[in-house]
Formats: structure tokens, sequence, C-alpha cells
């Protein structure tokens, strides 16, 4: 993976299997994912509050 090629950077927050997830997607000059990094969950398999909670933060932060 090389970084200059990244041109997009997104944050979905969409239903996975009927819950909700959030995940920070990096993309190519052509549109294609290069990487994805999800929100990690816990042992009930809900989302981990702080993550969420950063995430909202980065969206912000880079998407304002």
């Amino acid at each position: 993976m090389k970084a200059e090629r990244c041109r997009h950077i997104a944050f979905p927050s969409r239903p996975f299997t009927g819950r909700p997830s959030r995940s920070i997607r990096f993309f190519d000059e052509d549109s294609e994912t290069m990487f994805k990094v999800f929100a990690g969950r816990d042992a009930e398999r809900n989302l981990k509050s702080d993550q969420v909670e950063r995430f909202k933060k980065q969206r912000q932060r880079l998407c304002s």
C-alpha cells in the first residue's frame, strides 16, 4: 500500500448483519478501497462506546 495513492477517506456508519457498524475507509485514485479500519465490538457484539466517540471526533475534525 502506498500512502501517496490515497485520494479519499470515508467514515461510513451503516448496518452490518442488522447491527450498527463504523469504519474508516481509504480510497485510491481509481476509487478502489485501499484499507479499512473497523470500530471494535465487546463480548456482546456491541460497538465499543469509546471507539464510537473517537470515530465521531475524527469524522468531525476531518470532514468539516
